[in-house]
């Protein structure tokens, strides 16, 4: 029987020893060398190939993909993801068995922000933090959306599937005459984070006094039915890159991972590099400007932000 190949991946520097260790453990221990081959990129004899090329060919030939994730993020290549993570896309993408290690930190360690963005932001390794009691599972908060409506007195939100995932917020009956500006001013002070709700006009507002159920928010993630922009180029500089966010976020909120999807850019990369600098100067706003981790964060071109044309 062929012995199976196991990718060892993690921050070469942080994790030399462990690295050579393990290689060394599994290679000599005497039921584990009958049936397993380890890599670790460090044995690769030198090739023509480049780096990135040499390192994901070497994850497309394995049979099982292991990565250690601990504090540094790692070199970064110029769309700015370090090799640890493009190696892990690549797993994921050929559908490798994958085994992850997270490194439990001290209370003197901090890990890097990208580092910590990478490992909150694959499934496959924020679950057994989940499992620990230090991070929540991504999904549950539907259930805490409900629960949240049922506190403060408001009938439990309507979701809708069509061509696009809505949710639709539903506003107490005796509170409908009140006027835009009181009704926000008191959805801020609720226990419900709902501060990124959209303005309201006067002509809104009264056609809806008629209803006895008045929609506040209608949130749009369906990101399967996104598809990229055509004619991008491959490499742009972060300025042109937040001209294209502005643009696509101009009439709607849009998540991070769909506005990957539309520029073709990794949501790390955008979370860390492109979009902090648009919301710092204001041409972007959060949905939830109270809570910036919240899991379904997402953005919108500032209003008042005036486009170079315009």
């Amino acid at each position: 029987m062929d012995k199976k190949r196991i990718f060892i991946s993690s921050v070469q520097k942080e994790f030399a020893q462990e690295r050579r260790q393990l290689c060394s453990y599994i290679s000599k221990d005497a039921l584990l060398g009958k049936h397993f081959v380890p890599f670790i990129f460090e044995e690769l004899p030198a090739t023509n190939q480049s780096i990135r090329q040499s390192y994901l060919s070497e994850v497309q030939n394995s049979d099982i993909y292991l990565v250690i994730a601990g504090i540094k993020y790692g070199y970064e290549d110029e769309d700015g993801i370090s090799p640890t993570e493009r190696e892990f896309d690549e797993a994921t993408k050929m559908n490798k068995y994958r085994i992850c290690f997270v490194k439990t930190l001290t209370d003197k360690e901090k890990r890097e922000k990208k580092e910590e963005a990478f490992v909150q932001n694959n499934p496959l390794i924020a679950n057994p933090l989940y499992l620990t009691g230090y991070a929540e599972r991504l999904g549950t908060g539907t259930a805490d959306i409900i629960k949240q409506c049922l506190d403060i007195g408001l009938k439990p939100p309507s979701f809708s599937q069509t061509q696009h995932f809505r949710i639709t917020f539903w506003r107490n009956v005796d509170t409908l005459n009140e006027k835009p500006h009181t009704l926000k001013a008191n959805l801020e002070s609720s226990n419900a984070d709902i501060k990124g709700i959209n303005k309201f006009s006067d002509d809104t507002l009264k056609a809806n006094l008629e209803s006895s159920e008045y929609p506040i928010i209608t949130l749009r993630d369906n990101l399967e039915a996104l598809k990229p922009l055509q004619g991008l180029p491959k490499r742009m500089n972060r300025q042109e890159l937040g001209k294209i966010i502005l643009e696509i976020c101009k009439n709607e909120y849009l998540t991070v991972n769909q506005i990957s999807r539309l520029v073709g850019r990794s949501s790390i990369y955008l979370l860390n590099e492109i979009i902090p600098p648009l919301i710092e100067s204001q041409k972007l706003v959060r949905l939830f400007p109270a809570t910036q981790t919240h899991q379904n964060q997402a953005f919108k071109t500032n209003q008042n932000y005036r486009f170079p044309n315009e």
